[in-house]
């Protein structure tokens, strides 16, 4: 198991730069299309920031998933052993605990946003 968690480390360390490169190569990109057709860039800066912080949240929540998923599977493995079962316990509250600050911060960054969106208009 601790095999398969690193090969998943590796893959999310050496994949995930990737995607955020292509991101900002993407609003390069948009950038230049919005100069063509003659459209203001220069204020669109709070939803980059809305979309990158929305980006690390939704990561967080995929992570708690795949957490309550393998002490999911630590639970049903654990079989008369209460030491894994008590691990598995431990570690799906956590996993709870967290999503549930994920999804608290995703609704508090969404409300921030929105308060500065109607300021600044």
């Amino acid at each position: 198991m601790k095999k398969f968690l690193t090969t998943l480390l590796i893959i999310f360390v050496f994949v995930c730069p990737i995607g955020f490169v292509m991101a900002g190569k993407m609003i390069e990109s948009s950038k230049e299309v919005a100069d063509l057709a003659g459209l203001q860039t220069d204020k669109e800066f709070s939803p980059a920031i809305s979309s990158v912080v929305g980006t690390i949240i939704g990561l967080l929540g995929v992570v708690f998933l795949l957490i309550i998923i393998y002490s999911g599977i630590v639970w049903a493995l654990s079989g008369n052993n209460t030491e894994d079962l008590d691990k598995a316990k431990r570690m799906m509250s956590q996993a709870v605990i967290g999503l549930l600050i994920t999804l608290s911060a995703y609704a508090f960054t969404s409300y921030v946003f929105k308060a500065i969106g109607t300021i600044a208009n």
